[in-house]
C-alpha cells in the first residue's frame, strides 16, 4: 500500500476516533448529569419509591411497545462485532436513556456502564455505512465505541 493511501487511513481513522469519543463524551454527560437531577428528585420527595412498580410496568411496555429490536442489548452490540450485516438499531440509546433514567428516579437499580455502552455504540452502526476504511475497520470501530462509553462512565465515578 503507497505511503499517502497509508496516511490518509490514518487521518481518518484518528478523525472517526475523535468523533467517537466526542460524541460519546457528550452522550455519557447527558446521562450522568440526567441520573444527578433524578436522584435529587428522588431523595426529596421519598415517597416516590411506592411507585417503582407503576414505574416497572410503563418501562416494561414501553420495551414491549418499542424495544423488540432492541431485545439483545448489550450482547446484540456484542453480536454484531462477529456478524456482517447486522445492525444495531438506532432506537436503542434513547430507549436505554429514559429506561435508566427512569429506573433510578423511582428508586430501582440499573447499572450505568452498560447503558453507557450500549448508548455510545448505537451510533456506531447507523454512522459508518458508506464510510471508506481498509476494509478491516468494521470491528475496530465497535471496538472504539464500547470503549469510548465504558471510559466515559469509570471517569465519572
Amino acid at each position: 500500500m503507497p505511503r499517502p493511501h497509508r496516511a490518509l487511513i490514518a487521518a481518518q481513522w484518528v478523525a472517526l476516533g475523535a468523533a467517537v469519543g466526542v460524541a460519546s463524551g457528550a452522550a455519557s454527560a447527558l446521562f450522568l448529569i440526567a441520573l444527578e437531577k433524578v436522584t435529587q428528585i428522588r431523595t426529596s420527595h421519598e415517597l416516590i419509591v411506592y411507585t417503582l412498580p407503576l414505574a416497572g410496568l410503563l418501562i416494561g411496555a414501553l420495551y414491549a411497545w418499542l424495544g423488540a429490536p432492541i431485545r439483545g442489548g448489550y450482547n446484540l452490540i456484542l453480536d454484531t462485532l462477529h456478524t456482517d450485516g447486522k445492525q444495531v438499531p438506532l432506537r436503542m440509546a434513547p430507549m436505554v436513556l429514559v429506561g435508566t433514567v427512569l429506573t433510578h428516579l423511582f428508586g430501582g437499580s440499573a447499572g450505568r456502564e452498560g447503558t453507557a455502552v450500549q448508548m455510545g455504540s448505537t451510533p456506531r452502526w447507523s454512522s459508518t455505512v458508506g464510510v471508506a476504511t481498509d476494509g478491516s475497520g468494521s470491528p475496530i470501530w465497535g471496538y472504539f465505541t464500547l470503549s469510548a462509553g465504558q471510559n466515559c462512565t469509570d471517569a465519572s465515578s
